[in-house]
């Protein structure tokens, strides 16, 4: 330590920074603050530094979205196909270099069409080669081109929801992204067993559904909508609840089918669940919660076209439960509804604010009549 504190001196005294008679562990710590890009000028400097940034631990945030993102000189000089082609190539090369590495990755950020062959082996590899244990979250849309969305990214929300499909794409198309989905997201699965976040579109088949519920330990979930619409029945959300014990945020897109328009109702029960979004949802409501640690909901009322009805069997209707009553014997911890601060005793007395939330979301006959969008909200496609 003497000998290199005195070394620390004397190139102090020549007034330079004594960079390189630092030790290894200083270098890489120092490594751990560049960008991507950086990193790769970096490695240009030198053998040793090469060696250095090729470090796995330096690789545990494997975002591609930040590793293709375009300056703002090139974004205004450069046509779209230029773009197009340029960031491919840097998406795949980006993913080959750190398959190279075979990082410690604790964050994965992936965005890419999987139906492009080369960007599918190349995740692939990804997910089958590196040391994934200790992967922690995972935002990934596996439906759009990485081009589309950094050329998109002024015009896109930047909350990490997952986004749903091209509406061009053939059902063909459709149909070959699925299938290769759900062989990546299995071996992922498998690779990573204890991911606490997900962020990603979801398909809702049942070979997706199994790899999803292998994921024991997850804590905060957002799956987005993948097709137009998708028939989910009420026992699959109560067994990935059940599975997931430990599941705090939950965050759906669901567009459900139902045969004769209106809504299909829903049981979601869960010990562990505080915060729950379904606005997003459409032709899904709520029917029964078992909800004690949920403090905030984000709920809409979005039927189907045609009279509001709730299926319960074939060729029977019933009236639809109030959502107040639903959420005063299903979720006493609530404090948050649709953005809306609850009032201490909401759950056994109503009151004016209440009842303009209820009007807007609650499908019961009393505050749908009410509701002066009523007969605008049941023809909305």
């Amino acid at each position: 330590m003497g000998k290199f504190l005195s070394k620390i001196r004397q190139s102090l005294s020549a007034d330079r920074f004594p960079f390189d008679d630092l030790p290894e562990v200083c270098k890489m710590h120092v490594f751990s603050y560049l960008d991507v890009s950086d990193r790769v000028s970096v490695s240009r400097v030198s053998r040793e530094w090469n060696q250095l940034v090729r470090c796995p631990s330096l690789w545990a945030n494997v975002d591609v979205t930040e590793a293709v993102r375009e300056s703002n000189r090139h974004r205004r000089t450069r046509q779209i196909s230029e773009r197009e082609s340029e960031l491919r190539s840097r998406t795949l090369k980006y993913l080959s270099y750190v398959c190279t590495i075979d990082p410690l990755v604790r964050r994965l950020v992936l965005v890419g069409d999987i139906v492009d062959s080369e960007f599918h082996e190349k995740i692939q590899q990804f997910a089958s080669d590196s040391k994934l244990a200790e992967l922690r979250e995972v935002v990934m849309d596996w439906t759009r081109s990485t081009t589309s969305s950094v050329v998109k990214e002024e015009t896109v929300s930047k909350d990490n929801a997952a986004v749903s499909a091209l509406p061009e794409d053939d059902s063909y198309r459709r149909r070959q992204r699925q299938r290769l989905f759900t062989r990546f997201f299995e071996c992922l699965a498998r690779s990573a067993p204890h991911l606490k976040s997900l962020s990603m579109p979801f398909d809702w088949s049942s070979k997706s559904i199994e790899s999803l519920v292998s994921l024991s330990q997850l804590e905060s979930l957002v799956l987005g909508r993948y097709c137009d619409l998708q028939t989910v029945d009420s026992e699959t959300f109560e067994r990935i609840l059940s599975s997931l014990p430990g599941l705090r945020n939950l965050s759906m897109e669901v567009w459900t089918a139902c045969a004769n328009g209106g809504l299909t109702f829903y049981r979601l029960q869960s010990d562990s669940l505080e915060t729950l979004d379904l606005s997003r949802c459409r032709g899904l409501a709520l029917s029964e919660v078992r909800l004690p640690r949920m403090t905030r909901l984000s709920v809409s009322r979005q039927p189907w076209s045609g009279p509001l009805a709730v299926l319960t069997r074939p060729g029977g209707l019933a009236t639809p439960p109030c959502l107040h009553r639903i959420l005063a014997r299903g979720a006493p911890s609530l404090v948050e509804l649709n953005g809306h601060q609850l009032q201490t005793g909401w759950q056994s007395d109503s009151y004016d604010e209440l009842e303009r939330v209820l009007e807007s979301i609650c499908p019961c006959d009393l505050h749908w009549s009410c509701s002066g969008a009523a007969a605008a909200d049941a023809f909305c496609i």
